[in-house]
Formats: structure tokens, sequence, C-alpha cells
């Protein structure tokens, strides 16, 4: 599931409770929007983390066809410890990395999700939510 897709997802969710939504400032439908994208992300990272891998509509982060039995294991060792250490971050981080990693964002698209303000404060967000993700990862 791409970028496009996920927003498109949230959107129509969005657009079936239209009719019960009601704005209490300027600016409260993106806010409503931003919301419903974070929100579906989560939810992949949810069925992710409770499947133990890939949900059908997240590109699998295992390679495929590699050249032997061992590089699989290391590679379904690699994408294990990514889940867990992922698990254990707060979700805003899981929020960027899985948007920046997993569904291919670019800055610009993950200031708009995550609320930040340009695509330089996200780029230094994701920043340090993978080094947040590294330690994770060793630990």
């Amino acid at each position: 599931m791409g970028t496009t897709d996920v927003v498109q997802d949230a959107a129509i969710n969005v657009l079936r409770r239209l009719g019960t939504f009601e704005p209490r400032r300027r600016g409260g439908l993106r806010a409503y929007l931003r919301q419903a994208v974070q929100n579906r992300i989560r939810d992949l990272i949810r069925q992710r983390s409770r499947r133990g891998g890939a949900p059908e509509d997240i590109d699998d982060l295992q390679v495929s066809g590699s050249d032997s039995p061992w590089q699989d294991l290391v590679n379904r060792d690699e994408t294990e410890r990514y889940l867990k250490g992922l698990s254990r971050l707060p979700p805003e981080d899981q929020l960027l990395i899985v948007g920046r990693i997993d569904m291919g964002y670019d800055y610009d698209q993950l200031a708009l999700v995550s609320g930040r303000s340009g695509p330089d404060a996200a780029r230094m967000a994701v920043r340090r939510s993978i080094e947040r993700l590294a330690r994770e990862m060793d630990a």
C-alpha cells in the first residue's frame, strides 16, 4: 500500500463521517484529515505487530528470492528485530519511521501527517526517530 492509498483510505473514512463532523476552529477539517491518516498508519503498525510480520496491504520487508537459506534467515532475523524495536518506540516515532521507510513518504508528506512545520523539521524528526530505533534494535 502506497502513500496515496493510505491517504485515500483515510479520506474515504472521513467522507463517510463528514455529516457528523463539526469544525470548532479554522483548519479543523485539515487537522481531522491529518489525524485520520495518522490513525490509519497506526492501524497498519498494529496489524504488523499482531501478525508478526507485514499485513497484506504493506509491502513485505523481507527480501524475497535471496541467494541462500542463510540469507533468508538473516533477513527474517533483521525483520524481527526491526518490528520488536519499532513496537517499543513511542507512537510518534513509529509514525515517522513507518511513514518514511515502509510507506515511502517524502519529507513534505511527513511534515503534513506529523504536524511538523516543514520538510526540514520532518527530516530531523525522522533522523532522531531512526536513531532511537537503532538503539532499540541493539538492546
